[in-house]
């Protein structure tokens, strides 16, 4: 399993770089909400590791991702799309006990279980916070074609949900 770097770290190294501080002082309000990355079947990373921060001043999320020489790149400010009375929560890193590979490991054992017949494909994993807990929120789309959705408490690892959620609904 090709497991990113970790995640305290990542943002850490974000946060103290000058671009960001830069963007940061334009942006008093921000805060950070997720971390993302599209992963292969096999839990390799895909993409870079993308760090969201929203500001709600603006109502828009910027990205921060780390560019192949290293440095810390920036992608232009988006609308987030949810429903109005979504409150789009701030990422706590303090209580978090584990790790990406940990959280992919438990993803693995449990979806031998709970998705037993199914192919995993290609998916991707958010770490974010809901409801005032932060998860690992992994989704892959199986071989049928339906959504294999798993979150899991960042924790104490434990399983909060999972779902098959068919991609085309059948009339």
């Amino acid at each position: 399993m090709n497991s990113p770097p970790d995640v305290q770290g990542m943002v850490k190294s974000i946060l103290s770089d000058e671009l960001f501080q830069s963007w940061s002082r334009q942006h008093p309000a921000q805060y950070l909400t997720h971390l993302f990355c599209t992963l292969a079947a096999d839990f390799s990373c895909k993409t870079l590791w993308e760090v969201g921060f929203y500001d709600p001043k603006i109502a828009k999320m910027t990205i921060f991702t780390f560019a192949d020489n290293g440095s810390v790149a920036i992608k232009p400010a988006d609308d987030v799309f949810k429903k109005e009375e979504t409150v789009i929560e701030q990422l706590n890193l303090k209580e978090m006990k584990l790790g990406f590979a940990e959280a992919a490991w438990l993803f693995a054992k449990q979806a031998a279980v709970s998705f037993a017949k199914e192919v995993l494909g290609d998916g991707f994993v958010v770490l974010q916070e809901l409801d005032r807990k932060t998860i690992w929120n992994f989704t892959f789309v199986t071989k049928s074609m339906k959504f294999a959705n798993m979150k899991i408490d960042s924790k104490n690892g434990a399983v909060l949900s999972n779902e098959l959620v068919e991609v085309v609904q059948r009339q």
